[in-house]
């Protein structure tokens, strides 16, 4: 998989009618912050289910808080990424 260069990223902002990188759009930062709230609810409920999840138990809940976060952070890092593919969205795919 080959990534376009800058000078291709620019012309298809150009060709899509925006002259600002993505990463500046409101449609791009709605698009990253529901991609990262449902990766920390993922995260949150992969450790809710763990046979070891104790409601009264603090460390249950900072476990759960240590998932989410980190499904959050991951899904966030990769959506800053992504937006260098050129496509306007913080999806690696191409045809989104």
């Amino acid at each position: 998989m080959t990534f376009p260069t800058r000078a291709q990223r620019r012309a298809l902002a150009r060709a899509a009618g925006n002259d600002r990188a993505p990463i500046y759009t409101g449609a791009f930062w709605a698009d990253l912050s529901e991609r990262v709230v449902t990766s920390a609810a993922g995260g949150a409920l992969a450790v809710a289910s763990a046979t070891t999840f104790v409601i009264q138990e603090p460390t249950s809940w900072a476990a759960l808080g240590v998932g989410a976060g980190a499904g959050a952070l991951l899904s966030f890092l990769k959506g800053i990424a992504a937006s260098r593919t050129g496509t306007g969205s913080p999806s690696i795919a191409t045809n989104v």
